[in-house]
């Protein structure tokens, strides 16, 4: 069977005011984004009993996925790879600019995403200010 498959990634690092989403703010000192990966790779494998998918576009979202280093975000495309027929065209990943480097952006690359969504919901300081952004213009 054809399918998209949603990757949730569900940590910030702050709660911005307009986001209605299922975003947690990422508890300092936690190990929170690790157990949740974890929990997260239990699930894909959990997924896959039920037969096997063909994965056509995939999409990362959440949350923050770029809070989560670009060897965590390889190691859920490496249980996809085990558990699906991996053939995705489109490999999306959620942004915030105040989260990302172009390092990690390059090491993204590498490990095929081809599509960023980058979050750029305002480009006035005070704006971004209320909307409790954590980058600026």
């Amino acid at each position: 069977m054809k399918v998209a498959l949603y990757l949730h990634f569900p940590y910030c690092v702050s709660r911005c005011t307009y986001c209605d989403f299922n975003a947690y703010e990422k508890p300092e000192g936690s190990h929170a984004q690790e157990q949740y990966l974890q929990a997260l790779l239990c699930d894909i494998r959990q997924t896959s009993k039920g037969g096997r998918f063909s994965i056509q576009t995939v999409f990362c979202g959440g949350g923050t996925p770029s809070l989560y280093s670009a060897q965590a975000i390889s190691s859920v495309f490496d249980a996809c790879r085990q558990c699906f027929d991996w053939r995705p065209q489109e490999v999306t990943l959620e942004a915030n600019p105040g989260t990302v480097s172009f390092a990690q952006l390059r090491e993204l690359r590498e490990i095929g995403v081809n599509r960023l969504s980058l979050g750029v919901q305002a480009l006035q300081g005070d704006l971004l200010r209320r909307l409790n952004r954590i980058h600026s213009p």
